[in-house]
């Protein structure tokens, strides 16, 4: 018996989706629907996906807040008049 099992890690920190998928079709178009069935899983969780590259939710909000002090440090550095 063949058995597909997809899995999702974060590729910043190697953190898995709490959800995995198995199926024991030998489709190739069969595993292509599962594994997008668990990225909209991942999605609705709060994960990021862009080609190939997942991020958890932890790293998502953690760029997110690094992206916005980034942005206040330019508008500081801006403000200054020197």
């Amino acid at each position: 018996m063949l058995k597909v099992m997809v899995m999702i890690d974060c590729n910043i920190c190697g953190q898995p989706f709490d959800h995995v998928a198995t199926s024991s079709d030998r489709d190739p178009q069969a595993w292509k629907s599962l594994s997008c069935d668990l990225e909209y899983k991942a999605e609705r969780s709060g994960w990021s996906f862009h080609r190939s590259a997942h991020h958890c939710d932890y790293c998502v909000s953690d760029a997110q807040i690094s992206g916005r002090q980034a942005d206040q440090h330019t508008r500081q550095d801006e403000e200054l008049p020197f």
